[in-house]
């Protein structure tokens, strides 16, 4: 099976990524891959091509010229299936270069956009537009890959044909959160974040955009810390520093973003992992904290509940529910016992669900399920 991808990722284009390893995997289960990657910036080495695997960079001065310059690159003739790796940019690409092929395209959404009104807020003018471009590319698709479960049942109920879409989870490197770090870098980290080790940490690390709702955290932490003085928040991924009241404040650690190599020290230091968010894809970070073995809090919202099982491996709290959101937390930082129980049921449902391990398998496993399905329309 030959595949052509559409790609916006550049760490494609560097040996050393975990990207490129990845794609590397699955060129040898498909056969052979070839990659547009989508690129603003020259690479500095030339792109590590194998027998199996094939990088095309598409240069571009601006990403508004990556339709014109990618169709103007010329691809293999012996392409079996296309992936694309969304239904904005690179799903219009895939269209475009489809045209009257045999070749079935299969198109991927990464996240949560069809009906959510939430998603529309952020941008309002903007994202109904890329609605309108995600359906244009929907309607021509012949497969789909969504990663939960709520976009799988909003492509189905507005025709799609139920055997031709997939719910495919993102994984994670379970085993690499599950092992034991050394004591030296957990005093290390604990230093770097201002933990003590009588703190009770609840823990949240990502990008502060919008649909993260990390203000909400100064409303649940403050009840939090009412109810438990030893109770320290920590933020990863704070580039510029949040306000927050002065009654806690002094209680709040905001941190940059941290080499993902780093993580594992990070997440071991926490007790409870907090998610206000107001949707996700699936939240790799969800998947990072259940194979470390914490136990989660979230809102009963697309992409957050996929992972999260209330009462299993944390709580699912009714959306704008912050006082029991708080509570929740004070609870499971009160009972170590539930904390393991809680923590062992993500690890392992990290493990039997979304290792990375088995990944790749499952993903070329799609890639084939779309080619055997072929073109939707003669």
């Amino acid at each position: 099976m030959h595949v052509l991808m559409i790609s916006l990722d550049p760490a494609l284009l560097n040996a050393e990524s975990d990207s490129y390893r990845r794609h590397v995997e699955y060129a040898r289960l498909a056969g052979r891959l070839t990659i547009l990657v989508l690129t603003r910036a020259q690479p500095q080495t030339a792109p590590k091509n194998t027998d199996e695997l094939t990088f095309i960079p598409v240069i571009s001065r601006h990403p508004a010229l990556y339709v014109f310059d990618a169709l103007r690159v010329p691809i293999p003739p012996d392409i079996d299936l296309i992936v694309t790796q969304d239904l904005f940019l690179s799903g219009l690409i895939g269209v475009l270069k489809r045209g009257n092929r045999r070749a079935p395209l299969l198109a991927q959404n990464h996240s949560f956009i069809f009906e959510n009104p939430a998603w529309l807020a952020e941008h309002p003018a903007r994202n109904r537009a890329l609605i309108a471009l995600a359906g244009w590319v929907l309607h021509r698709a012949d497969f789909y890959r969504t990663v939960n479960q709520r976009e799988r049942e909003n492509a189905v109920r507005h025709g799609f044909p139920p055997d031709r879409v997939t719910a495919l989870p993102l994984a994670t490197a379970a085993a690499y959160f599950a092992k034991p770090v050394d004591l030296a870098l957990l005093d290390a980290m604990r230093s770097r974040l201002n933990i003590t080790p009588d703190d009770h940490v609840l823990l949240w690390i990502g990008y502060p955009v919008a649909f993260k709702r990390i203000d909400l955290f100064a409303p649940i932490f403050t009840r939090v810390l009412s109810a438990d003085p030893a109770a320290r928040l920590v933020l990863v991924g704070i580039n510029q520093p949040i306000a927050f009241p002065p009654e806690i404040v002094h209680r709040v650690t905001q941190h940059p973003p941290i080499p993902h190599d780093q993580l594992p020290a990070v997440y071991k230091l926490a007790h409870v992992y907090a998610m206000p968010s107001s949707y996700e894809g699936v939240p790799r970070v969800l998947l990072e904290a259940s194979a470390a073995g914490l136990p989660m809090v979230g809102f009963d919202v697309t992409g957050v509940n996929e992972v999260i099982r209330d009462g299993e491996n944390g709580y699912l709290l009714r959306e704008g529910d912050l006082d029991g959101f708080a509570r929740c937390i004070v609870e499971l930082f009160a009972d170590p016992e539930r904390r393991r129980t809680f923590g062992a049921a993500g690890q392992k449902r990290a493990f039997d669900k979304y290792d990375a391990a088995g990944y790749p398998a499952r993903w070329v496993a799609v890639w084939r399920e779309a080619l055997a399905k072929g073109r939707r329309r003669s």
